[in-house]
């Protein structure tokens, strides 16, 4: 069963994910981490230094992400260019990823936090919204990555409301509590689901 995991930053989508890997042996993908990895492709690497310029790569070869990110952040038609040449080869890496270990695990994990972009709808089983109060999640942020109040409400601003995920989703995992709360609202969602699978 290919499973799509989606939700807010803050949320804890990478617990349910450890999870997945550790109490159900899934394969998971991060598909964030394997966008940027793309940049490393040639074909990704051609693409980008026609729209971008060769200001785009260092003389290493590594992506500029700093140039990249200045070039994009403010600029919706080069963002969505970029978009254009980065989401088909993760697409086509994922769908690729999922051929390869579908056989062989119950569960192939596929993690976003851009669930339309990833596509998410046209290969996952099912979805899974990973959720947390608001609060919880602003703490959290606070602790971990160090962010300020300006910043946590620049990226919920910048991210999709809870309600579009639990429209999206076919399950909604609450996160707001301990670890072991999300463990028992994962089995709950994995018995139905699978049931439901047929």
């Amino acid at each position: 069963m290919v499973i799509g995991l989606t939700g807010g930053i803050g949320a804890g989508k990478s617990l349910i994910r450890d999870f997945f890997e550790n109490k159900f042996g899934a394969y998971c993908i991060d598909m964030d981490t394997l966008a940027k990895d793309i940049l490393l492709y040639e074909n990704a690497k051609t693409q980008i230094i026609k729209a971008f310029g060769k200001e785009s790569y260092l003389p290493d070869g590594l992506p500029d992400r700093a140039y990249l990110a200045k070039e994009v952040f403010s600029d919706i038609d080069k963002r969505d260019k970029i978009n254009s040449i980065i989401h088909p080869l993760v697409l086509s890496k994922v769908k690729e990823l999922i051929a390869a270990y579908e056989k062989d695990h119950e569960y192939v994990v596929c993690e976003s936090a851009l669930p339309v972009e990833a596509k998410l709808k046209e290969y996952c089983d099912l979805i899974i919204f990973v959720n947390a109060d608001k609060e919880v999640r602003r703490k959290r942020l606070k602790d971990s990555r160090g962010y300020s109040d300006e910043k946590i409400d620049s990226i919920f601003r910048s991210q999709k409301d809870t309600a579009f995920y639990k429209n999206y989703a076919d399950y909604t995992l609450d996160n707001s509590k301990e670890p072991d709360d999300a463990l028992i609202n994962l089995r709950k969602i994995l018995e139905k689901g699978v049931k439901s699978n047929g």
